[in-house]
């Protein structure tokens, strides 16, 4: 699943008969490209891929079927700074006016295109609803500086999404005294700076394989430009068994989320309220494991609020990990883990036992409920002001 290649062509073409000679292990700007921009070729094809998968099986363009549990590998990669804005197309321009007008692919009621170039869908997230993931903003939106997955139609508009605008960095939250976070309208407020003391790490995919006689006991995820994000480990290699009783070590993946899944999944309402203290990850075992206790694992937690280990225990009293089982199930509930108790890496961080394998983040519950109360009441405010207009305008 691993990216090999670059942010301006970050598309790898598959290599097998359904792809053209010329095109097969080239990098290409979006999926459509691979198959010379021929729409009608490329569901035709994936029409016939899918009948090949089993009843618990779904269809992904990038990994063939698997099972329908695990999320698509996404088929749409981030915008690069010098190209920002996300053109219908799927692919990246400076700006709208440089965007080709490829014609109306989709009608309504399914008038969004989505990732993948050909299918169509009510809006964004049917499309990952239907298993079409990406990574960074939909149709004309660009992402907010330095806080990924946030998207707005420009980036003076970030600031109202709980990001910060141009020329700034997202450097954390707001917190008080206490290390409680401070909301706006229902939104956890940022902090803006030109250049960030500490920005939240994005791990990039890690994998190692743990087992009896074998020696690795620590899996660390880090981010692309080696800052540690998420370390898992065990003490024992006694930590779990293979479910089918089987002697060989297993493979253990650590990765990150899909922008489309973070911004329309089951970690939703956290995610918009800006009170997810971490990024997301998966973690898939290459075998079915029974675990017997001993897995840790620990997030780092840093932003500019977090000045000291005072108020890193003071902020950590407050959080907490989440999980969902499938995270490809959009209405699943977010189950709690623990409450993060302070890991043992140098920054600040979270660290909780784990008793399964599946998608895993930071929230912080009193700042979420303090966000849903003040969204309550903005929007009641909102109500009584449209109302009072109304009256005001009939009574003229």
């Amino acid at each position: 699943r691993r990216m090999k290649c670059n942010q301006t062509f970050p598309v790898l073409c598959l290599s097998d008969d359904n792809v053209p000679a010329e095109l097969q292990n080239t990098c290409q700007e979006v999926m459509l490209d691979c198959y010379g921009g021929n729409r009608t070729v490329l569901r035709d094809i994936r029409d016939k891929r899918r009948e090949q998968c089993g009843a618990n099986e779904q269809f992904c363009d990038v990994d063939g079927c698997i099972r329908k549990t695990i999320p698509c590998t996404v088929v749409s990669h981030e915008c690069p700074a010098v190209r920002p804005r996300r053109c219908p197309d799927w692919k990246c321009q400076k700006q709208d006016a440089e965007c080709v007008d490829g014609g109306d692919v989709c009608t309504a009621p399914t008038k969004t295109l989505c990732a993948d170039g050909v299918t169509c869908a009510e809006n964004l997230r049917a499309c990952a609803e239907l298993g079409i993931q990406w990574n960074g903003c939909g149709d004309g939106e660009v992402e907010c500086p330095g806080r990924k997955h946030f998207c707005a139609a420009n980036e003076t508009m970030c600031e109202r999404q709980g990001a910060c605008g141009a020329g700034l960095r997202f450097c954390g939250v707001r917190r008080n005294a206490q290390g409680k976070q401070v909301f706006r309208d229902g939104k956890a407020v940022p902090i803006c700076k030109a250049t960030c003391a500490a920005e939240q790490p994005t791990p990039e995919t890690a994998l190692a394989e743990f087992g009896r006689g074998r020696a690795v006991r620590e899996l660390i995820a880090r981010s692309a430009d080696g800052v540690v994000a998420v370390v898992l480990s065990t003490e024992t290699a006694e930590a779990f068994a293979r479910a089918d009783n089987g002697t060989a070590g297993v493979n253990f993946t650590v990765g990150p989320v899909a922008s489309s899944l973070v911004q329309n999944g089951p970690f939703r309402k956290y995610f918009n309220a800006g009170t997810m203290m971490s990024q997301p990850v998966l973690i898939e075992p290459s075998a079915e494991v029974v675990i017997n206790g001993g897995f840790v694992l620990e997030f780092v937690v840093v932003d500019d609020s977090i000045v000291n280990e005072t108020m890193c225990l003071r902020v950590l009293s407050g959080l907490s990990v989440v999980t969902v089982t499938d995270m490809t199930r959009f209405d699943a509930e977010v189950e709690l883990v623990a409450t993060c108790q302070r890991g043992k890496l140098d920054n600040c961080s979270c660290a909780v036992n784990l008793t399964h394998f599946s998608a895993y983040t930071v929230v912080d519950d009193d700042g979420q409920r303090q966000a849903e109360t003040a969204a309550t009441a903005a929007a009641g405010s909102n109500a009584t002001t449209t109302a009072a207009t109304d009256a005001t305008t009939a009574a003229a």
